[in-house]
């Protein structure tokens, strides 16, 4: 019984890691969803091949609802007005998708046959600025971010931060609330927010 519980105990943590993941998971499907649609006029940039297939999935789950319900209507206007809304920002996305793997505009062209366009699309990213700018920021739940925003060169970790650095007198308060914009930006992760705020306070307690 002892040991039962144990497991339970053990096992609790892990659900609950797990379901957090998904919700993560599904804020950045909506996240991506919403932003190919809302910069359906943008072909400039880059989009990367995460944030394209994310838009690309909930497009396919949105037709095979409209799918369903033109089947218990016995109509065919849900699964029209689907494809019509989606069509520009999904070209949009593909032209981003293409600027991020290298590919010019132009290559949109052969890709209106869906399989060729699906190949391209799974292309890797390029990892360093190109042409068409500088690799987007990835997704983060806790910044308003731009998804055609390009990622900033990444600054060495105690330039961020250096608790006992004596060239700067910032107060403590305001260092964190410049490594809370920073990480808002995207130019550093939430785990080297949180690493750089406990040294920060372990060497500034309060």
């Amino acid at each position: 019984m002892v040991l039962l519980v144990r497991r339970k105990e053990r096992d609790e943590p892990v659900a609950e890691i797990m379901f957090h993941n998904k919700i993560r998971d599904i804020e950045e499907i909506v996240f991506h969803y919403k932003s190919a649609v809302r910069n359906y006029a943008t072909f400039s940039g880059r989009l990367s091949r995460r944030g394209f297939w994310y838009f690309y999935g909930a497009v396919n789950i949105i037709v095979i609802v409209s799918l369903a319900l033109d089947s218990m209507l016995s109509t065919d206007i849900f699964l029209n007005l689907a494809v019509l809304f989606h069509i520009i920002p999904y070209f949009s996305a593909l032209v981003r998708r293409l600027h991020d793997a290298g590919y010019s505009t132009w290559v949109v062209i052969p890709c209106i046959v869906p399989l060729i366009a699906l190949i391209f699309a799974l292309m890797a990213s390029e990892k360093e600025r190109n042409e068409y700018g500088s690799p987007p920021i990835p997704y983060s739940s806790g910044a308003r971010q731009n998804p055609n925003a390009m990622a900033r060169p990444r600054q060495p970790l105690q330039a961020h931060a250096r608790p006992g650095d004596s060239k700067t007198a910032e107060p403590p308060i305001e260092k964190l609330e410049r490594l809370a914009e920073l990480r808002n930006k995207g130019a550093i992760t939430d785990d080297e927010f949180e690493e750089m705020k406990r040294r920060l306070m372990g060497a500034n307690p309060v």
